[in-house]
């Protein structure tokens, strides 16, 4: 800031006379950060996509981005103990097949951490409430992408069992970590540069021929990171589809 001192023209006496400098002027700056809400690529968070299912969008410092819906085709129905991977999300662009993920921003500029957690509120059920009795969903193979390593969130690398009405911890960002923009992905693709275990595979039919996604024309994949196990002994209607509902939980450390 540049001072600017005036010298009196008069003198009184032939003595030297202090110079008199007027009060500093005070000015002000300013600027605001504007942040725009928009999904990313997990294993490639640089490139926006559209993904299945987007979520509304809202303007909070802390939010969620996108949570996944999970779709497990078609199946054939027997009597025996089964497991069901979920469908690989799809892209309208030249993006390939990934695993289910969320994504998380923080942007308070506190880095006070947060939690990340799901909840299965009901059991698989028909329109009509018949319950796919004993059926359970898991999530594997959990890991968090960002744009900084010092700063990533611990994932929960155990098998998640979810247990009807039980709230799981996912993601935890202790004080220090967290913010930005982060996506904890169950699952990945070969493409992935973390290293992380190839868990998505073409969908093939009886004939063994890759199965065609209808609505992008491309083939489809499935997850086995994200799977529903559903015991032999369970009646089952055919022709139903079954519906469950996620509640995904983001909260802030105290």
């Amino acid at each position: 800031m540049k001072r600017i001192i005036l010298l009196s023209s008069l003198l009184l006496f032939t003595l030297p006379v202090t110079a008199q400098a007027q009060s500093d002027g005070i000015g002000t700056g300013k600027i605001e950060f504007t942040d725009k809400q928009q999904v990313a690529d997990p294993e490639n968070p640089t490139i926006p996509i559209k993904p299945e299912n987007p979520i509304p969008p809202n303007s909070n410092p802390l939010r969620l981005d996108y949570v996944p819906s999970l779709n497990f085709a078609t199946q054939k129905s027997d009597g025996k103990d089964q497991m069901y991977a979920a469908n690989a999300m799809m892209f309208e662009d030249e993006t390939t097949p990934r695993a289910q993920f969320i994504q998380v921003t923080d942007r308070r500029g506190t880095n006070a951490g947060w939690t990340v957690s799901v909840r299965q509120e009901k059991q698989f059920a028909t329109d009509e409430k018949v319950e796919l009795d004993g059926a359970m969903l898991s999530f594997d193979y959990s890991w968090a992408n960002g744009s900084d390593e010092s700063r990533t969130p611990i994932v929960k690398k155990d098998i998640i069992e979810m247990k009807i009405g039980e709230t799981q911890e996912i993601a935890n960002a202790k004080k220090g970590t967290g913010d930005g923009t982060w996506f904890i992905s169950f699952g990945a693709s070969q493409h992935n540069s973390a290293g992380v275990a190839n868990t998505l595979e073409p969908r093939r039919d009886s004939n063994n021929q890759v199965t065609i996604d209808t609505r992008y024309n491309k083939p489809l994949f499935f997850n086995s990171a994200v799977q529903l196990s559903v015991p032999g002994r369970t009646k089952k209607v055919i022709g139903k589809p079954y519906k469950t509902e996620l509640t995904w939980i983001l909260s802030e450390l105290p």
